[in-house]
């Protein structure tokens, strides 16, 4: 089965949307990659970033990526296979790059950031993958806690469904989990009715 990939700046908001990527991979019986990306510094002034500080930086992050790996082994006996990537660079990019590689069954993240109110929301690496990624992606608010799925929304405009709706992604998360499936549609006022059939 495909993994689940669950990046984390090591906040603890996203550390519970790591632990809650833990225990969807455990009920799905698939692997999860964590993923930290190094946000390479912007140098202000004449001197640049060195080497080390990007290898220190990169070390660490390792480091600390290995320690949450063996505190949810410990935590689910060991039941999944997981993965670590520490990345230099751009979030969405590094995010896109291993997405693009591995191809994941879904990418799990928690809301982090602050500025207007929907990145306030949400954050603005979250409003950024949910711009940019065409993989299925789960945001975990601050105090959630994995409960097998057992309703599954799909939001549709009724447009050229067959050419973009997910169907086989949405297939194995519904059989996975044994869950609904809803369609929900919103008519504009000048649209016309739909019959349930449609």
């Amino acid at each position: 089965m495909k993994p689940i990939i669950a990046p984390t700046d090591f906040s603890p908001v996203s550390l519970n949307a790591v632990n809650y990527a833990a225990d969807m991979a455990c009920a799905m019986k698939t692997n999860l990659v964590l993923l930290h990306v190094c946000r390479l510094p912007i140098a202000y002034t004449e001197i640049p970033v060195t080497p080390d500080t990007i290898s220190t930086m990169m070390e660490e992050a390792t480091e600390r990526l290995a320690q949450i790996r063996a505190d949810i082994l410990a935590r689910v006996r060991d039941q999944i296979a997981i993965s670590c990537e520490t990345r230099a660079g751009m979030f969405i990019t590094e995010l896109q790059n291993l997405a693009g590689q591995l191809e994941p069954y879904a990418i799990v993240l928690g809301p982090h950031g602050a500025g207007n109110l929907e990145r306030f929301l949400l954050g603005s690496n979250t409003i950024s993958a949910v711009k940019n990624l065409h993989w299925p992606l789960l945001v975990v608010p601050p105090a959630g806690r994995f409960q097998a799925i057992r309703k599954v929304g799909l939001a549709c405009d009724l447009r050229k469904v067959v050419e973009t709706a997910p169907v086989e992604e949405l297939k194995t998360l519904v059989r996975n989990f044994q869950a609904e499936l809803h369609v929900i549609h919103v008519n504009s006022e000048d649209e016309k009715s739909y019959s349930s059939e449609i």
